[in-house]
């Protein structure tokens, strides 16, 4: 996507932004690290765009990963930014969650590698742990982020009315507010589930020392098949990697049978998947067998409930869609699909029993002592909280920036002319010979900021071929491949040149530690 297609698909008025829950356009699984993506993506095009623009006031509604990335980065490029967050912390949801592991790339799998645990985004950045370990790693730099550029927020916002440039709003004491900004971005996430937040702990992964539990899974979402999986082979953060390096042989074959369905929903995605997923079998079951052999369960058992012919959905992400095509071949005793009858949802039938209408409509029942229900939030937060708000966005497809975004995109390429923005975004990889190289060109080490001086922008749009060369070594040492990556926040999420590349680490480990190779040595 461009930057004035991601611009249109978010813009509600001349200085209005709703950054998009995912609902709209193509149905993708939604992930935090998908959500910082549409962040960022949306920040870039505003500033690239004109509008916003360094001093400028802008106001984010939402601090959850999307509401405080966009704040931050935001201020980063130096914006002034207020916050306004109706609970009284960020990051509420995800804070106390300790049986779910994030993983940056687990979304963007086959097409990037699981061994890279660093997000690698150029604020707020965090490697993959549970929740509440990637929660800590967010906020301790948003703290130093605050500090830093001086970010305001406002907590127990109870009511928040746009207009233009004019936010009227209740702070936490009831006393009305009006806030004069240049923009506002509107991102206050996806809402609570009806029956249990996928975030609340439930101990279902830890095994069983005595007894053998049943469950009944409603829903073919990213949420569904990870409790499958969790109930099935245990605590995610044992087996994912794992699985993962075990299809590693695989993953070219794998991405070439799941790009080309991309863009499709139903029938027209599961069956050409599953065809694909056959003629692989052999190579698939022999890959995941020792994983299988030492992780399944023997203390629970799982029936997955949903509405379409196959289990296979385009919401989930494509390691679980394959985890679960295994499953359904090497783990049979312990775990079947059956469709169910849409506009029928499954109730509990008194103890231990669950009645759902299967897909030819008779009435049945089925022994479990848990049901869970993951249907996603009910109703969409941006409706509920601002439903007037939302009756702009009526047939506009909202940013879902995870896959669509991935599209290469002219606007949103790399080129030279975006080296004076993008280049501070991205980490170049860069060997101890190649680094001595760079700077027998005239380039020195240089403390700066987060973004470049006019006159280092002048540099780098003058050499240009530097910058292509630095291009190139980036995509000869990161296994990642930048083909489909349209966003410089997706193709460029590569690591830092210092000193030594094996002495680096994380960029973002220490803020003000921010160390660019490609400043002219005779500039001060």
């Amino acid at each position: 996507m461009s930057s004035r297609e991601i611009i249109s698909a978010a813009q509600v008025d001349d200085r209005l932004f709703v950054l998009g829950d995912g609902k709209g356009g193509v149905p993708a699984p939604v992930s935090i690290d998908s959500q910082q993506i549409r962040a960022l993506n949306l920040v870039h095009a505003l500033f690239e765009l004109g509008k916003l623009k360094k001093d400028d006031g802008l106001c984010v509604v939402g601090a959850g990963f999307a509401g405080l990335t966009v704040a931050a980065y935001a201020a980063a490029r130096g914006a002034r930014v207020t916050v306004l967050e109706k609970r009284v912390s960020p990051l509420k949801l995800q804070r106390e969650c300790g049986h779910r592991w994030i993983q940056p790339y687990a979304v963007a799998w086959p097409e990037y590698s699981l061994d890279f645990a660093d997000a690698n985004f150029p604020v707020l950045n965090w490697q993959a742990g549970l929740a509440q370990d990637v929660v800590a790693q967010v906020e301790w730099r948003w703290e130093a982020l605050r500090a830093r550029f001086d970010i305001q927020v406002e907590t127990l916002v109870t009511g928040v009315r746009p207009e233009g440039s004019i936010v009227h709003y209740t702070d936490s004491s009831g006393t009305p507010r009006e806030l004069r900004v240049a923009a506002t971005v509107v991102a206050v996430g996806f809402g609570l589930e009806a029956h249990g937040s996928y975030w609340e702990e439930d101990g279902f992964e830890a095994p069983r020392l005595r007894g053998h539990l049943k469950f009944a899974i409603v829903g073919l979402g990213d949420g569904a098949l990870a409790d499958v999986l969790r109930i099935r082979l245990g605590k995610p953060e044992k087996w994912l990697t794992e699985a993962a390096r075990l299809l590693e042989p695989m993953r070219e074959e794998l991405s070439d049978i799941e790009n080309p369905l991309f863009l499709r929903q139903g029938e027209a995605f599961s069956e050409p998947l599953e065809r694909g997923y056959e003629k692989l079998q052999p190579a698939l079951m022999k890959a995941l067998d020792p994983l299988f052999r030492h992780r399944i369960r023997s203390d629970t058992h799982v029936t997955l409930l949903g509405t379409e012919h196959s289990p296979f959905s385009a919401r989930a992400n494509a390691l679980n869609r394959v985890l679960l095509w295994a499953l359904l071949k090497m783990d049979t005793a312990g775990f079947q699909y059956v469709p169910i009858q849409k506009k029928s949802e499954p109730e509990e039938a008194g103890k231990n029993t669950v009645r759902y209408v299967d897909a030819s409509g008779t009435t049945k029942e089925l022994t479990a002592h848990h049901l869970i229900r993951r249907f996603g939030p009910t109703e969409e937060t941006l409706k509920q909280q601002f439903p007037k708000l939302a009756e702009g966005l009526t047939g506009r497809q909202l940013v879902t920036g995870d896959r669509s975004v991935w599209v290469d995109g002219p606007e949103l390429a790399l080129r030279p002319s975006d080296a004076s923005r993008d280049l501070v975004s991205m980490y170049i990889v860069l060997d101890e010979a190649e680094l001595q190289r760079a700077k027998a060109k005239r380039f020195v080490d240089c403390r700066c900021a987060w973004w470049l001086e006019d006159r280092y922008a002048r540099f780098l749009a003058e050499n240009s071929h530097l910058v292509e060369h630095l291009i190139k070594l980036r995509e000869r040492k990161d296994p990642r491949p930048p083909s489909g990556s349209g966003s410089p926040f997706n193709a460029c999420r590569v690591r830092i040149a210092r000193e030594r590349l094996d002495a680096v680490g994380s960029m973002f480990q220490v803020l003000d530690d921010f160390l660019i190779e490609f400043i002219p040595e005779d500039e001060p």
